[in-house]
């Protein structure tokens, strides 16, 4: 297994509040991805849709089950059906803002996954850029 993803950002809001912009459709599509969270408890599914989010028309659609959820303060789901990883966001709070550690694990050790993992790397550091912005302005 390839070293997991791991991303740490401190935003300036209560860990609630940055929740709800992960997990609120209405507030994801402001900041990262059209998506759709059903309802938030286990083995219901999310579903992720990009449009445009690299160079070009790129339009790519995920659905994922949410393998644990813990409100405002965790949430874990499984995304690839090819080569399943599990991407967990952890909600603390610090100060009065809210440090949020996002990791994706469970990469195979092939040329495919060694492509994803430093894609999704880059990506997820910039979304979560995207999100303190939103957040935060």
């Amino acid at each position: 297994m390839l070293d997991p993803i791991s991303h740490s950002i401190i935003i300036k809001a209560n860990r609630g509040k940055v929740f709800n912009a992960i997990s609120n459709t209405k507030h994801q599509k402001e900041w990262f991805l059209k998506g759709s969270f059903s309802e938030l408890r286990k083995g219901h599914l999310i579903k992720l849709t990009w449009e445009g989010w690299e160079d070009g028309p790129m339009i790519d659609t995920s659905t994922c089950p949410i393998l644990e959820m813990d409100e405002g303060k965790k949430l874990i789901f499984q995304w690839w059906s090819d080569t399943p990883t599990q991407v967990s966001f952890h909600f603390s709070a610090q100060s009065g803002n809210c440090l949020l550690r996002l990791e994706e694990y469970g990469y195979p050790n092939s040329k495919r996954s060694i492509q994803r993992c430093i894609a999704n790397a880059c990506a997820w550091g910039e979304a979560l850029v995207y999100l303190k912005k939103y957040l935060e302005e």
